[in-house]
């Protein structure tokens, strides 16, 4: 499955993809979506990837986290919300540096919260 996390302050297209298998999330975002390029189906623990799709016209970004299942309880979405982390911000062009990181600080704690909360929805919609 495929959620949408949202992200006002940068306006940033991101999405949590979930599946059984790094493979299935590949397969799923390929189907899903409309980018520039298709993800190559890869086996590993999870993934971030970034990619470009047309709107109107207009070149933008689009950026997925990728979990299987069994990866939900070990430190995957961290590691993988400090790749996303850092992309946005460079494509909304802030400009991170160790004198300058707060806004790092900031968007990954909100990121982290957002998907750690989408991903708890989505566990309590499936019990039901």
């Amino acid at each position: 499955m495929i959620r949408q996390i949202d992200l006002p302050i940068y306006e940033q297209e991101i999405h949590l993809v979930l599946g059984e298998t790094s493979i299935s999330c590949c397969n799923l975002i390929n189907d899903s979506h409309v980018n520039e390029d298709k993800i190559e189906p890869i086996d590993c623990r999870g993934f971030f990837w970034e990619t470009n799709y047309k709107y109107r016209g207009i070149l933008k970004k689009r950026f997925y986290i990728a979990l299987s299942k069994h990866e939900l309880e070990n430190t995957t979405l961290e590691h993988e919300v400090i790749h996303l982390t850092w992309s946005v911000l460079d494509n909304v062009g802030v400009k991170i540096n160790s004198n300058n990181h707060e806004a790092f600080a900031y968007l990954f704690e909100y990121l982290l919260k957002s998907f750690r909360s989408k991903i708890k929805e989505l566990a309590i919609d499936k019990n039901k």
